[in-house]
């Protein structure tokens, strides 16, 4: 496995280096080893901060014309549509039972929304990809996940609504919060009420508007160009951009009002016994981000039953 890991960071690495440049190829590297807990974890905000810095002026500079188009054009959003995008690529009839269960979540807490599944099937009725992007796709040189970056900002582009990822629980209606914004997306605050992060790229939306076509021509221009990844959190950098360079973009995200620094706990306790108390205290945070690449047990090594185990059967 740690054979398999040092390959592709070899790869990666002389792919950085010369397409990206040598300190991005190198602090990448870098932040790799992070993941194999080889480099202490004082060095990690450090390392991965300089990264980031690092890959945002290679894309400022790269796009800079995108940055310039979009700096001198009227900002105009649509009417909002009352629309809830998931994504399952195969059709959730194949989809795991984790992803069924989230699924029926928004389902069970649409309110005035209506949920449109998208797939490899239908996802051509709603935009237009260009063809050079979908031959990669399916060449797999972009992989289906960050197809799906494209996908749901073109979507969110022309028809406006929520953006949600297959793999989000909800246990109640958040979904009118979007309306009427030009865009909203959770943030996390620390213990001041500062907000720390002002997006989340999985659960994210609003009007049809030019932030979320910004977003769509930056991933296509780079993935036209590209067949490897800057960083597997490019559309997290092009909302960066986004934000750092036009002052619209800026006024918009920050008027985000949605907040939940809980959204990963649960995922992390799934595997741990069963604790009613603490289940339905973390219930109260209405939605939540889990994964269904995991491997959960319904029992713990001692026959108890899991945190997992609770979900899927209630």
């Amino acid at each position: 496995m740690i054979i398999k890991k040092m390959r592709s960071m070899i790869k990666n690495y002389f792919y950085s280096f010369k397409h990206f440049g040598v300190a991005i190829a190198n602090y990448s590297f870098l932040c790799e080893f992070l993941l194999l807990n080889i480099i202490p974890e004082k060095y990690s905000e450090k390392l991965k901060n300089k990264k980031n810095k690092l890959m945002q002026s290679f894309l400022e500079k790269k796009y800079s014309y995108l940055i310039e188009k979009y700096q001198s054009a009227e900002y105009n959003s649509g009417k909002y549509n009352k629309i809830i995008w998931c994504l399952w690529w195969q059709g959730i009839d194949n989809a795991p039972t984790l992803v069924k269960k989230c699924i029926s979540s928004i389902e069970n807490n649409i309110g005035n929304h209506k949920v449109i599944i998208i797939t490899k099937d239908n996802y051509s009725d709603y935009v237009e990809i260009p063809e050079i992007i979908i031959e990669k796709m399916n060449n797999k040189i972009i992989t289906i996940t960050h197809f799906s970056d494209i996908l749901r900002n073109s979507l969110l582009s022309k028809y406006g609504g929520i953006w949600v990822d297959s793999t989000m629980y909800f246990t109640d209606n958040i979904f009118q919060k979007f309306e009427n914004k030009e865009f909203n997306s959770n943030t996390f605050t620390d213990f001041n009420g500062e907000k720390t992060c002002k997006w989340n790229g999985f659960f994210m939306g609003g009007k049809p508007n030019s932030l979320f076509s910004f977003i769509t021509e930056l991933l296509v221009d780079y993935n036209k160009e590209y067949d490897g990844l800057i960083d597997y959190f490019l559309i997290d950098l092009t909302i960066k951009i986004a934000y750092d360079n036009i002052d619209y973009f800026k006024k918009i995200i920050d008027d985000s009002d949605i907040n939940n620094n809980r959204i990963f706990e649960f995922v992390e306790i799934l595997n741990k016994k069963y604790d009613k108390k603490i289940y339905d205290e973390l219930m109260k945070s209405v939605f939540f981000k889990l994964s269904y690449k995991g491997k959960f047990e319904e029992k713990n090594k001692n026959n108890e039953l899991t945190n997992y185990g609770y979900f899927m059967k209630n």
